[in-house]
């Protein structure tokens, strides 16, 4: 049975063909990676491969996580895409992460089995266009994606067929920078092979052939990330301060701004020269600090 068991060295990855060692494949997470398949078909795969668990929750998606990855099936279409993704994203909001959508998709003329990166999404039914940012090398070979409302099967472009991406790119894009919404297609169907032949378990051996070129994707955005992951972490106390004082939101996000401000300057010392006595106190004391001349950058050595 296809990825029937749980192997913790070799995974089967396709056809009964290839084998790939997951210790010998890179698999190294500063963030959650978030991915998002239409069908179970397709998320079995990647269950199996990053040994994932299924994670209750409260939305009606099936979502399966480790402490790496997380995964949804949101089922087929662009509403239940755009559903399945805020109600995840929203859901961890706290552990914000990559998203790649993964999943099969129809081609004009390409090869069963072809593996591509989306570099243009359509939304064929609006004409409306996203552009997923790629600011990184990678060996993937780019191709446009029209996303129909209904299977398709007509091909009036060489291209990619899909019923998911054009809701994928634009609600990710609403929760992550547009260079951390990335999408892998594996072509399943053309003129000579017809989507209504595919089996469940045609997909999932489809899915699993992608695997390396997953983890290869995730490899090339890990520099990225880690850079994210920096620009995003709390700065130097800022959760003893929300333990200390009550802020609101607005305050909060200040907070941060302020106290990022203040990291790159410090060197690590407490930007209180006394202890507040309220938040509003511990702002005005951060906001003088910030502005004294003597934390200013010495340009006395800049080059005319």
């Amino acid at each position: 049975m296809y990825f029937g068991k749980r192997r913790k060295i070799i995974n089967r990855v396709s056809r009964g063909q290839l084998y790939w060692n997951r210790r010998q494949l890179s698999i190294i997470f500063v963030h959650m990676y978030y991915f998002h398949v239409a069908l179970p078909s397709e998320a079995r795969p990647l269950i199996d491969f990053y040994q994932l668990h299924q994670y209750s929750n409260p939305s009606p998606f099936r979502m399966f996580k480790s402490d790496e990855v997380c995964l949804v099936i949101s089922g087929q279409g662009k509403i239940a895409t755009a559903a399945a993704i805020s109600a995840t994203a929203t859901h961890f909001h706290e552990e914000p992460g990559p998203w790649i959508n993964v999943g099969i998709v129809g081609h004009a003329s390409a090869t069963i089995g072809e593996i591509y990166l989306v570099n243009q999404a359509v939304e064929h039914s609006t004409k409306l266009t996203y552009y997923p940012s790629i600011p990184f090398d990678t060996p993937l070979r780019g191709s446009k994606i029209i996303t129909y409302d209904k299977p398709n099967s007509k091909y009036t472009e060489d291209c990619l067929y899909d019923m998911e991406s054009s809701a994928f790119f634009y609600i990710g894009q609403q929760f992550i920078p547009a260079e951390f919404a990335q999408s892998i297609k594996i072509v399943s169907d053309n003129f000579k092979h017809p989507f209504k032949k595919i089996k469940s378990k045609d997909v999932s051996e489809h899915i699993g052939s992608a695997i390396e070129k997953i983890t290869l994707l995730t490899d090339c955005m890990s520099p990225l990330v880690a850079s994210w992951n920096k620009i995003e972490s709390d700065p130097c106390f800022y959760n003893e301060t929300l333990t200390r004082w009550k802020f609101s939101k607005t305050q909060q996000a200040e907070l941060r701004k302020l106290l990022r401000q203040w990291q790159t300057i410090s060197c690590g010392q407490s930007p209180w020269m006394k202890v507040p006595t309220s938040s509003r106190e511990a702002m005005i004391q951060l906001k003088e600090v910030l502005s004294d001349p003597k934390y200013a950058p010495d340009l006395s050595h800049r080059d005319n």
